[in-house]
């Protein structure tokens, strides 16, 4: 019976073959930590993030010109990317879009 017990130790499968091969409390196999999902892609968008977006806009006619076909246009700046973004979710949730209004509940963006 002791030889069956010494031999189901010595089994490459057995709990105390693998042993040796565990980490130990508090040691980690992976240093870097699980990858980040979508990382090439947060990556991309932070370098845009910060970026002014233009429009160009007709002018109003008040005076007409002396050239009927001539318009005039001027570049308003809109916002960078992020504030834009922000401004769209806040307008969506007020129009009524439960997955926004969701979203800025579980950030806690509702909460005062």
């Amino acid at each position: 019976m002791k030889d069956l017990a010494k031999n189901r130790e010595q089994h490459p499968n057995s709990l105390k073959a693998i042993e040796k091969h565990q980490y130990k409390k508090g040691e980690s196999g992976n240093t870097g930590g699980r990858p980040k999902k979508y990382a090439k892609l947060s990556k991309s968008l932070s370098k845009v993030r910060n970026q002014v977006i233009k429009e160009m806009r007709r002018l109003p006619d008040i005076i007409e010109s002396l050239e009927p076909f001539k318009q005039e246009y001027e570049e308003i700046e809109l916002g960078n990317n992020k504030d834009i973004v922000i401004a769209k979710i806040w307008e969506l949730a007020r129009d009524g879009d439960k997955q926004m209004i969701l979203l800025l509940a579980e950030i806690g963006a509702l909460d005062e």
